[in-house]
């Protein structure tokens, strides 16, 4: 399968029981693209500070905290102008697991949108995507995409089955660690650290 953004990508779906704890499910679409490649593009609502949602999709060495699919997730490189990131992962297709590595260039342009890709090529010959957040009433919308082309050839319905339930868990997962998170920033605290 693959990994997925900054974050590789997850195993199992969450859907029934976000839907049944009365939260609005994540949204997925995923468009095949040509040499066998795959675009999936996602997003969620959450009832959250946007600098909390920023706080947890880079805390990138602590990925595998609250992302199952994540075994590895360590920072190489800081400059100023980038981050490097190696990660590994664990996919599932159907009973098969396949682990995944990755290599990211990460930019960041805080707290809007993290842009990551592929540099080793060693599982994937293209890998790259992105994270926005868009403040709005009551919360933050993140919206993540990635375009990805898979070195190993497997069908085109395992794929895109994999790559549905893994977004969607690896969606799912980030949201609740925003959720959890913001439950542990006092309102009045959190409001004068950012002015």
């Amino acid at each position: 399968m693959h990994c997925a953004s900054l974050i590789v990508v997850l195993t199992a779906a969450l859907g029934p029981a976000t839907a049944a704890a009365g939260i609005a499910p994540v949204s997925i679409a995923i468009q095949d693209q040509p040499d066998d490649g795959y675009r999936v593009e996602g997003a969620f609502d959450v009832s959250a500070p946007v600098e909390v949602a920023w706080a947890v999709l880079t805390d990138y060495e602590r990925l595998g905290d609250f992302i199952k699919s994540v075994k590895k997730s360590v920072v190489i490189e800081r400059t100023p102008d980038r981050i490097v990131l190696e990660q590994d992962g664990v996919a599932k297709l159907l009973v098969f697991s396949r682990r995944a590595h990755v290599v990211l260039w990460v930019t960041e342009e805080a707290p809007r949108t993290i842009q990551f890709r592929d540099v080793c090529g060693r599982d994937f010959k293209s890998y790259e995507g992105r994270w926005d957040l868009e403040p709005r009433a009551g919360g933050v919308h993140v919206s993540y995409s990635m375009n990805a082309t898979l070195k190993s050839k497997n069908p085109a319905f395992l794929v895109r089955s994999g790559m549905q339930k893994s977004v969607r868990a690896l969606l799912e997962q980030v949201r609740a660690e925003i959720l959890r998170r913001s439950r542990n920033v006092s309102t009045p605290a959190f409001a004068s650290a950012i002015e």
